[in-house]
């Protein structure tokens, strides 16, 4: 999202702007670690979902990760129900609901005339796909832990398992493990006003530069016990 594409709207606030304050404060979190950060935006400008992950690609990147806020329609009563993170990777759909998040997502493609814009990809390009996502399935299930982890006790719970997959055509380039997480429900009241606030925002970037950390030592952990 960005420019003239909004994300999902709140009652007062734009998925847009969240997310790219929250993407800013993780860069600075990151790079204290000593880990070198690149952003497909660093302000509220729009680039196309294939082109994030082909600047990923670019730049030799050892993880991507799509920041998001979820929405649903429904009555204001339903939206004070649903609430939550949540995380999902690159993998055919296992129910409706990760289909329709996919579909939302997807459609900033097809709304803004992207080529090879599609909503939901068929089952012939799931199976050329499969043998690519091998290479980092693993390796993506493994920050997805971590992100679990590092989440445990914060502010937002999770939404149901907290974890999902489906189409997601941002993370469909990417030759590198991946994940889109949607930090929270912008279409619920106390959600959305908890995610403009600063601290909020410190909080969420804090915890996914936790993960990140932890990701990285797993995997060297991993590679080293492979290496006995």
């Amino acid at each position: 999202h960005g420019g003239k594409d909004t994300g999902a709207q709140g009652k007062n606030s734009n998925e847009k702007d969240i997310v790219l304050a929250v993407g800013k404060l993780l860069k600075k979190e990151l790079e204290k670690e000593g880990f070198n950060v690149k952003m497909t935006r660093d302000k509220d400008v729009f680039i196309e979902l294939g082109e994030r992950a082909n600047l990923a690609n670019q730049w030799d990147g050892d993880l991507f990760i799509s920041l998001h806020c979820n929405a649903i329609d429904a009555t204001p009563e339903r939206k004070k129900q649903i609430k939550g993170y949540h995380v999902y990777v690159l993998r055919a759909p296992e129910s409706e609901e990760d289909k329709a998040i996919a579909r939302r997502e997807n459609k900033v493609a097809t709304l803004y005339g992207e080529k090879n814009a599609k909503e939901e990809l068929s089952p012939i390009e799931w199976f050329k796909l499969e043998a690519r996502l091998e290479k980092y399935k693993q390796n993506s299930y493994m920050f997805t832990e971590e992100m679990l982890k590092a989440f445990d006790g914060g502010k937002i719970k999770r939404q149901g398992g907290g974890v999902g997959g489906a189409g997601f055509m941002v993370l469909v380039g990417a030759l590198m493990p991946a994940v889109l997480f949607e930090i929270g429900f912008i279409s619920n009241p106390e959600e959305e006003t908890y995610m403009t606030t600063t601290k909020a925002q410190e909080d969420i970037a804090a915890r996914v530069a936790k993960a990140v950390s932890t990701y990285k030592a797993a995997v060297h952990n991993y590679r080293e016990t492979l290496g006995r």
